[in-house]
């Protein structure tokens, strides 16, 4: 049978297990999700009592205010253990969680609101149910909840594709006997304490750094959450043809700034089928020199210093330049020097070592002042890293 919730009017004493029950859940759930915490603990959780018997557990507005929906709360905490109604409410706010990253207030434009809402649903229930191991919670979960399976649909899909589908399909298809939404999208706001749209995108870029980096070190993050991270944080452009535009460039106006006249090989221009009357020189240009930075501090993942290796291939490959290649973590650890278009990974990967601090300046100034580089190209997972010293700030301008 399915199941279904009925909205129940609770005394005050209910409201306050329900609201002490909610508190607990943000309090255990960014315990165990410290890297989704700081959004987390940005949803402003009210008290009051605003609704009366509709259909979802609690509404936020566009300013991450959050309210209860007491009634419905009431009819889910009546069909629930008090420690499964607690992980019901962990994941309710992980589920509100979630919908403030992926900016659905943003992304609804001019889109039908009930169908955007339930489509939201669909987008953000797959990933928000990871979290939930006990088997009879998530039965109860994937009963009562909108779910992409129920309507055939592909799970981890963008609320977009949904909500197309769903229009397509027509709102017949929505009304499932039990099916309720878990919140309402409100586009109120209420003024007090509003997060601006600037602190709103510095905590989800933080928030998806805290992710990567959660799951370079311990591999425990859920899936979707982690798809989200990487999208998030996914170049929009293609990067790796940007450097090797730049490095061409980099290369040609070096090799052009010391054009030289030799006669060592005469200009093509002249005649040798004739007595020539004067012999034309041609122009030479000295060979560009290119310092390729790879940081080797311990931040530096194994997967990314294979990145890195392949990064340095590709510039290595037909450029037509010196190109050495510097380990530096806090001071330079080893170089290589690379002439041509090949280079043995194996060989490369025997020069990273390191493993300690980030100061790659000492890799920058070796650069320019030991190997005479026209360019420098530095490879780094950006963390606790310092480029330039105070000392070296005035020497940086010779090398690009």
């Amino acid at each position: 049978m399915p199941i279904r919730i009925r909205p129940q009017t609770p005394t005050d004493e209910e409201k306050e297990a329900i609201w002490e029950a909610l508190l607990k859940a943000r309090s255990a759930l960014g315990n165990a999700l410290v890297y989704i915490s700081d959004v987390l603990f940005a949803l402003n959780l009210v008290k009051e009592d605003a609704f009366s018997e509709k259909d979802f557990f609690l509404c936020i507005e566009r300013d991450w205010r959050v309210v209860i929906n007491y009634p419905m709360m009431a009819g889910a905490k009546n069909l629930l253990s008090p420690d499964l109604f607690i992980l019901f409410c962990a994941f309710l706010l992980y589920h509100e969680a979630l919908h403030v990253l992926a900016a659905h207030f943003e992304r609804q434009q001019h889109r039908q609101s009930t169908l955007w809402n339930i489509s939201t649903d669909l987008e953000v229930n797959p990933t928000a149910i990871e979290i939930i191991e006990d088997a009879s919670l998530r039965d109860f979960l994937t009963a009562i909840l909108y779910f992409p399976e129920k309507y055939k649909l592909p799970p981890h899909m963008p609320a977009e594709y949904y909500y197309e589908r769903l229009l397509t399909s027509g709102m017949q298809q929505l009304q499932k006997s039990g099916t309720i939404a878990v919140d309402m999208l409100s586009d109120k706001q209420s003024g007090g304490g509003q997060i601006t749209e600037l602190i709103r995108h510095a905590l989800r870029e933080k928030t998806a750094r805290a992710i990567l980096e959660h799951h370079k070190t311990k591999g425990t993050v859920p899936q979707g959450l982690l798809r989200w991270a990487q999208e998030f944080l996914k170049p929009k452009v293609n990067w790796r043809e940007i450097l090797r535009r730049h490095i061409h460039r980099r290369v040609l106006k070096a090799t052009a700034r010391g054009m030289d006249f030799t006669y060592l090989r005469p200009h093509k221009k002249t005649d040798w089928h004739k007595q020539p009357t004067a012999i034309l020189p041609s122009q030479v240009a000295p060979d560009a020199k290119i310092g390729v930075i790879i940081d080797t501090s311990g931040s530096m993942s194994e997967k990314e210093l294979g990145q890195a290796i392949a990064e340095v291939r590709e510039i290595c490959r037909g450029i037509g330049a010196f190109v050495h290649i510097i380990a530096c973590d806090a001071a330079v650890q080893a170089v290589l020097t690379n002439w041509g278009n090949f280079l043995h990974r194996e060989r490369l990967a025997k020069i990273l070592k390191g493993g300690g601090g980030t100061v790659l300046t000492t890799g920058i100034l070796y650069a320019q002042e030991k190997l005479k580089c026209n360019l420098a190209v530095v490879l780094t997972d950006a963390e606790s890293c310092l480029l330039y010293t105070s000392d070296a700030a005035d020497e940086r301008s010779s090398v690009d």
